[in-house]
């Protein structure tokens, strides 16, 4: 059962609050530093929300939550039925750094360890692929070991594959098949701000599920990470 907070960020408002935080400490300490965990992860989340508004045309939201799992909770509000949100549990973990191992065996390591289902099929894994880093070579051997383990949730892989001029992710869906997805960041924002989708929205929490409403906000003064458990 996950109870999550009332705050739901937009990723234009996410990105807002990650571009603000990089231009005061800069791009290495965001990075590296693990008391910047949350901000990392809220940049997965963000990219994955872009995503999902892109490919399905519904508004995507996000927010923090801990204890994980999950790291990150997505969202899609309905209108009918009412009080149905459709929600993605999002664990994230990092392949960072100077890693002294392949990503698959970290993963076979910690997250999907064989025989062991660590996550149920509600959750995506995100892997968070440190800027640099070449795993070209092995997306087809962990496609091949999550198959074969019957892994039952989804990996993604996230990399930031360009900052300047424009930003650039790249996003491999890497379970049951290998999907590949360049996404531009300004114009995920873009199309975002163009759809008139509202920055903030806060859920109401009622007696009846019919009776849920999701009111919009202005811009959020307090960022993803600042309004966990809010």
């Amino acid at each position: 059962m996950i109870n999550t907070s009332k705050t739901w960020h937009s990723p234009v408002n996410t990105y807002w609050h990650i571009q603000k935080l990089i231009k005061k400490i800069g791009y290495d300490v965001v990075d590296k530093k693990t008391e910047y965990q949350n901000v990392r992860e809220a940049n997965v989340g963000f990219v994955m929300a872009s995503i999902l508004f892109q490919r399905t045309g519904e508004p995507t939201y996000l927010q923090l939550y801990k204890p994980d799992p999950p790291d990150v909770i997505l969202m899609q509000p309905f209108i009918e039925p009412k009080g149905t949100n459709l929600l993605y549990l999002v664990e994230i973990t990092s392949y960072i750094g100077e890693p002294k191992e392949s990503l698959l065996e970290q993963l076979k390591r910690t997250k999907v360890k064989p025989n062991i289902n660590t996550l149920s099929e509600e959750y995506i894994l995100a892997v968070n692929i440190g800027i640099g880093l070449n795993v070209e070579s092995e997306y087809k051997l962990i496609r091949d070991y999550l198959n074969k383990n019957e892994i039952p949730f989804p990996v993604w892989t996230i990399q930031e594959t360009q900052r300047r001029p424009d930003t650039i992710a790249r996003v491999v869906i890497i379970n049951p098949k290998i999907k590949k997805i360049n996404v531009n960041i300004g114009e995920a924002i873009d199309l975002f701000k163009k759809s008139g989708k509202p920055d903030v929205l806060y859920s109401r929490r009622v007696s009846k599920p019919e009776l849920v409403r999701l009111e919009k906000s202005e811009k959020c003064h307090e960022a993803p990470w600042e309004t966990i458990g809010k």
